[in-house]
């Protein structure tokens, strides 16, 4: 239920991304200061930023595939 209600969040309180990352995922590099080997390092330290990659990457391919079905 906790997926359900941030997915939720995203998509009415975009904001909500941002928060959930600083305050359980190890917190926000910004857009400036970030590159490819501290975005490497983040996902390798934090375990639910890697969760968060791998659940948007599932549901994109799934949500793709869905309207492929329907369509």
């Amino acid at each position: 239920m906790d997926y359900l209600h941030l997915l939720y969040w995203v998509f009415f309180f975009p904001q909500a991304l941002r928060w959930y990352v600083d305050k359980f995922g190890g917190g926000y590099i910004p857009k400036d200061e970030m590159n490819w080997r501290k975005g490497w390092e983040l996902l390798r330290q934090n375990a639910i930023q890697h969760q968060l990659l791998f659940q948007g990457l599932v549901l994109t391919v799934i949500t793709s595939l869905a309207i492929d079905l329907i369509f």
